[in-house]
């Protein structure tokens, strides 16, 4: 990756955590998803709080405020939050897919954001004859577990945006 982009990029992230006054260092890491911003320090439990929700906010903030001009989108992290929270949603996922497979009903898990959503539709993907679907027009959406040839028809359509992406 080039250094002026990731040096342009930690000085953009340091500026929105002095504006906050948080008491955090940070280290930006190139992956394929983006650039991940690692955070850590006295005040990183802040981020952690109510479920990850303030992180996912501030890193939604940062991507849409800085337009990507310090290239790849920005991934903010603190603490292994991203990897627990797969590795959570991934079991829950798999509970639910073992519940419709045994008990051949709908299973509903809950409402997710999108990161979450396409965490848990990957790992549904994974059992042969079951299917995940997303209903809802919010950003959050309730997301089920079901056997395919019970999907309701335009499931997979009813949560896409009406809204134009930019």
């Amino acid at each position: 990756m080039d250094e002026a982009v990731v040096q342009t990029l930690e000085e953009r992230v340091g500026r929105w955590l002095d504006a906050l006054n948080l008491d955090l260092d940070y280290r930006v890491k190139p992956s394929e998803e983006g650039n991940v911003v690692e955070l850590k320090g006295p005040d990183e439990g802040i981020f952690l709080e109510a479920d990850g929700k303030l992180l996912l906010a501030f890193q939604y903030l940062i991507n849409r405020v800085e337009d990507r001009h310090s290239g790849p989108r920005v991934i903010l992290d603190v603490g292994d939050f991203r990897q627990k929270k797969q590795s959570a949603l991934g079991r829950l996922a798999e509970d639910a897919a073992m519940k419709v497979e045994k008990s051949g009903r709908r299973e509903s898990l809950g409402f997710f954001n999108p990161y979450e959503r396409r965490l848990i539709h990957v790992t549904v993907n994974q059992f042969p004859g079951l299917t995940s679907y997303s209903l809802g027009t919010d950003y959050e959406k309730e997301l089920f577990v079901d056997l395919k040839e019970n999907e309701p028809e335009g499931a997979k359509d009813a949560y896409k945006s009406k809204r134009p992406r930019r």
